[in-house]
């Protein structure tokens, strides 16, 4: 009968007895290249449109889901670092370890729980505060969808849209 280990100690129990094999060092070296990957594509998505925001642009495309995917930027971030410590540095494999097992993601979760609360509760507050009250809102888009913005109505006719109070 074996003993029953929950998901750290399991996953700590894997990571000190991985091999670093140049199979393991192929796959890690995609899987790291899709972070990337991913890191630069949240990137692009997120810091425009809040740039744009903080700038005070006259113009602004806003996405809801801006904030939370500039929030979740560092996640990519720690996995990264916690694989390529594993790889390329086998003296620190022990720290890779940690990262990647028991407390390491305890800590993790503590944060994407939080940030995930956090950043939604920032994408109403965005929506509300600054966008709503400085700039005029153009029709014609659904609710998962982004929601252009303008300083000037009549510059929502660029976009195809009418501004709300002339939808009469």
């Amino acid at each position: 009968m074996q003993p029953r280990f929950h998901p750290g100690q399991a996953m700590s129990l894997v990571i000190k007895e991985m091999d670093v094999t140049l199979k393991n060092r192929i796959a890690i070296i995609f899987f790291c290249s899709l972070m990337i990957g991913a890191f630069w594509l949240g990137y692009k998505l997120s810091v425009g449109t809040l740039s744009d925001i903080i700038n005070g642009k006259d113009t602004i495309y806003y996405n809801w889901r801006s904030v939370p995917i500039f929030s979740f930027l560092p996640v990519i971030v720690y996995f990264f670092i916690a694989f390529f410590l594993l790889i390329f540095f086998p003296h620190t494999q022990q720290l890779g370890a940690f990262l990647l097992s028991g407390r390491g993601m305890y800590y993790l979760s503590i944060y994407l729980i939080s940030a995930f609360f956090i950043s939604m509760l920032l994408s109403i507050i965005i929506y509300f505060y600054p966008l709503s009250s400085h700039y005029q809102q153009c029709d014609g888009s659904g609710i998962f969808s982004g929601i252009h913005f303008v300083k000037a109505p009549a510059s929502c006719e660029q976009f195809g849209f009418y501004s709300g109070k002339q939808a009469n």
